[in-house]
């Protein structure tokens, strides 16, 4: 439940509200600037939304202290007193305070007494400039009521508001002066970059993208600062301050350009405070590096080129002997870099150098002294004043501020302590840490190997492992034998020699001899030097003691490939070629035909199965093209067996078979059904066989043949045919046939059960010669219809000797005309004939009949 309090007083509420958390409310005393305001040595004035500013008429400023440093925001605190009255001032919330503008002015000392200070202070918030005034300016970073009438302000400048918020962002295209000025930009904060120029400069000169991942945007400039020497300080007015940045020294004279007095007193011999002294001083010179190491190095990128990316290095030396406390300067980078890059940033280091290598440091009554503003000592001494000469080494030097805390107080006191450099060097801090660090880019070098002549194919030479023995004696067991590679160092100071250095723990492969890789320190506690990363590798060498690797993968993936190959690959104890394998994969890729192109030495087995064995899916596919292949060996051997078997195959052109068997070609064909339809429409077949021995039983044959031409030569020297069929039907249809047959010798024997055989003939003609033919028939039955519309016969025999031995014979022949011509050399003719008949009916006839010797016994017939 909320609760109000309601106070009055003359009739009139409070003008704080209830709620009183961050909440005043000040009564002011006169007017800003006008002559009934107070008479201060310190003014401050707060400007809130509407450039309404609250002045000197508000709030009294007891003390103003603080630090400032370069390349840091400064951080000053101002202690406040105000008219605090809760029924007649005015109210005031924190919140209308914090992150505002507020404005600190410190009157000269010795013109404490004008009565116009206030009114130039208020001149100075509005116009920006105050005569006789120092003033500091900056925002409200904190605002503080510790009782009444007692509050603290934290006053910062603008550029710390980029501690408060971070990004994740990618800066393209930009040099580092860009990146600076677009963080200015987006924070509206006022900034010069005027000292951040001239030629190779490597702020402006490196254009590229920047990535920002996460950090706050103050940690991302400190980080695009210190990639080119580049320091900021700020300069002051009335209502605003600016931020500038530099690479090269630079610097505004403080104090109108005129020379600081040393004295040992502030005060004057009148007791007036003095704003040119500087009372107390120490010159200091520390010992630093000798000399500067720069070496630049420009590591190639994997994607701009086919062989293994490799570096470049830059190097350069301030002075010639960098003598023998060297800072080695190291830097790497993936594009740019070149001789004159290095020498100017190796330049600016060295200036970095020699500035922190003297120091002054002391106090003053300056107000005047800022960070980033030089000054100059003189030991001429003002009227009145004891003499108290510098050294004459410091007589005149130009020195630049690079730290002052400031103290003021409302009664007129002023005094700083301050610490500074040579003017002629740059104010960024030196460090021997400002290089990189961690890891060294190195190249892997061979001992006993041989770089790889071609990146496309290794060798297994151009791998190059080493071994060394690392020793704990308090351990079981004591040495270990780690692998590595020997590697050249790209850095600055390095040893000119090979240094072993081990594989990382994680490592199974090494690389080969001329690849990139950064060596770092292990991340133990053993903090061994170790090749943690590879550039870039085209091959391995696995040194695991049994030489092999696993990889086990579960879940499923996708997988989509564009592109061609040449793959070479030879078993491990292989006697390799590599020569003679480049030139057949490639020599083949060059046709342009092929995809895909390799070459493998070595056998192979595989073993695949189904899911449900021989019952389930094994494989299926589907191919669309042309396929040659040639294979040589000594022995194939495949084994099929199947549940059933389909096979469609259809050839739109030309199909040509050849087959040269040397030794013996065996056969062996068990099938329970087959049928089997051929249409040819032309077959010319050829077979020369030197000796054919078929066995062939058939339980049942059905076969039909339909040919319209057909041409058959056979040559066979010895052939041996045995047929034994149950039943045999065969009918053949032949338009056109022509047969030779040349036999040397042939014996055939047929015993058939039944034969039932049609044949029609349009035209026949046979040749046939026999040297020698030796033929049996043994016919139960025989059934024999011929109808020949037209037939010439011809036979010639040397010799021939006929034995026809017919149980019951029945012959009937029909001859439309009939011409027979016989010529016998030497006939013998027996003709047994039992009983029977023998009909001839002829027409007219011409018979004629020329015998040598013939002999004739006349049969006799005795009827009883």
């Amino acid at each position: 439940m909320h609760h109000s309090t309601r106070c009055r007083a003359g009739g009139r509420l409070s003008a704080i509200p209830s709620d009183t958390a961050g909440r005043t409310a000040i009564k002011p005393i006169g007017s800003l600037g006008g002559a009934d305001s107070p008479l201060l040595f310190l003014h401050c004035g707060i400007e809130l939304a509407g450039r309404q500013w609250l002045g000197d008429e508000t709030f009294r400023l007891l003390s103003f202290e603080g630090q400032e440093s370069v390349s840091e925001p400064f951080d000053y605190q101002l202690q406040l007193r105000g008219n605090t009255s809760p029924r007649h001032g005015r109210p005031l919330s924190f919140d209308a305070v914090i992150g505002r503008p507020v404005t600190v002015g410190i009157s000269d000392p010795t013109l404490s007494d004008r009565p116009d200070a206030t009114a130039r202070f208020a001149q100075a918030l509005s116009s920006g400039t105050g005569k006789d005034l120092t003033l500091y300016n900056g925002l409200v970073t904190s605002f503080a009521m510790d009782e009444p009438g007692v509050y603290r302000l934290g006053m910062k400048p603008a550029l710390w508001k980029l501690t408060l918020t971070n990004g994740y962002c990618v800066h393209a295209q930009m040099s580092v002066r860009d990146v600076i000025a677009t963080l200015m930009r987006k924070h509206y904060v006022d900034y010069s970059l005027d000292a951040v120029s001239g030629g190779g400069n490597i702020a402006i000169d490196r254009v590229q993208d920047w990535l920002q991942a996460g950090e706050s945007d103050y940690e991302f400039l400190r980080r695009m600062m210190a990639k080119a020497h580049i320091y900021y300080y700020f300069k002051h007015n009335g209502n605003s301050h600016t931020v500038v940045f530099a690479n090269r020294p630079a610097y505004p004279k403080a104090f109108g350009g005129r020379a600081l007095r040393y004295t040992h007193t502030m005060l004057d011999e009148l007791g007036m405070q003095q704003n040119d002294v500087v009372f107390q001083y120490s010159y200091q010179q520390s010992l630093t590096s000798t000399g500067i190491n720069g070496v630049f190095v420009h590591e190639e990128s994997a994607s701009q080129q086919d062989p293994v990316a490799t570096y470049q290095t830059f190097a350069s030396t301030m002075p010639t002997d960098s003598g023998r406390l060297p800072f080695n300067q190291y830097r790497t980078y993936q594009y740019g870099s070149s001789s004159g890059s290095v020498r100017q940033y190796v330049k600016r280091t060295a200036s970095c150098m020699a500035a922190s290598a003297q120091q002054l440091s002391g106090s003053s009554t300056c107000t005047d002294f800022r960070v980033g503003y030089q000054f100059t000592l003189s030991g001429d001494m003002a009227q009145g004043t004891h003499p108290s000469p510098v050294r004459p080494s410091l007589e005149g030097k130009p020195f630049v501020l690079n730290k002052v805390q400031h103290k003021a107080s409302a009664d007129g006191g002023y005094t700083n302590t301050f610490e500074a450099t040579g003017a002629d060097g740059m104010l960024t801090p030196f460090s021997v840490q400002d290089t990189q660090q961690g890891a060294i880019l190195a190249k892997v070098v061979d001992k006993s190997g041989q770089g790889p002549k071609d990146w496309r194919y290794y060798e297994p030479n151009n791998f190059d492992p080493e071994s060394s023995r690392l020793r704990d004696s308090d351990a079981s067991p004591q040495d270990l034998m780690a692998k590595g590679v020997y590697v050249q160092f790209s850095s600055p100071g390095s040893p000119t020699t090979p240094v072993w250095v081990k594989l990382a723990a994680h490592m199974q492969t090494v690389p080969e001899i001329g690849v990139t890789v950064q060596v770092a320190r292990a991340n133990d506690e053993s903090e061994l030097p170790e090749i943690q990363s590879i550039v870039q590798a085209n091959g391995s060498l696995v040194v695991t003691p049994s030489g092999w690797t696993a990889n086990t993968h579960v879940g499923s993936s996708y997988s989509t490939s564009y592109g061609d190959g040449q793959s070479i690959r030879y078993g491990s104890k292989s006697a390799y070629n590599l020569d003679q394998a480049i030139q057949i994969v490639s020599s083949k890729y060059a046709t342009g035909q092929y995809r895909d192109t390799s070459f493998s030495q070595g056998a192979s087995y595989s073993y695949a199965t189904s899911e449900n064995g021989a019952e389930g899916l094994l494989s299926s596919s589907d191919s669309f093209g042309c396929t040659y292949s040639t294979h040589e060996g000594k022995e194939v051997w495949s084994k099929s067996t199947l549940g059933s078997s389909t096979s469609y195959s259809t050839v739109t052109g030309n199909t040509y078979s050849e087959d040269t068997v040397s030794g013996t070609s065996t056969r062996l064909s068990t099938q329970n059904i087959v049928q089997s339809t051929s249409t040819i429409t032309s077959s010319t077949s050829t077979d020369t066989i030197g000796t054919t021995d078929t066995t062939s039983f058939i339980g049942l044959s059905s076969g039909v043949s339909m040919i319209g031409l057909a041409s058959q030569i056979g040559m066979t020297g010895v052939r041996a045919d045995t047929s034994v069929t149950g039943a045999s039907t065969s009918t053949s249809v032949t338009g056109i046939t022509q047969a030779i047959s040349a036999t040397g010798s042939s014996t055939v024997m047929s015993v058939t059960g039944s034969n039932e055989q049609t044949n029609l003939t349009g035209s026949n003609l046979g040749t046939s010669l026999t040297g020698s033919s030796i033929q049996t028939n043994i016919t139960g039955a025989s059934v024999d219809t011929g109808i020949v519309g037209s037939s010439t016969r011809l036979n010639v025999t040397g010799t021939s000797t006929g034995i026809s031995v017919t149980g019951d014979s029945t012959e009937i022949s029909v001859t439309g005309s009939e011409t027979r011509v016989g010529v016998h050399g030497q006939s013998t003719t027996v003709d047994i004939t039992g009983s029977g008949a023998s009909v001839t009916i002829a027409g007219a006839r011409a018979t004629l009949e020329i015998v040598g010797v013939s002999l004739s016994i006349p049969t006799i017939y005795i009827y009883v």
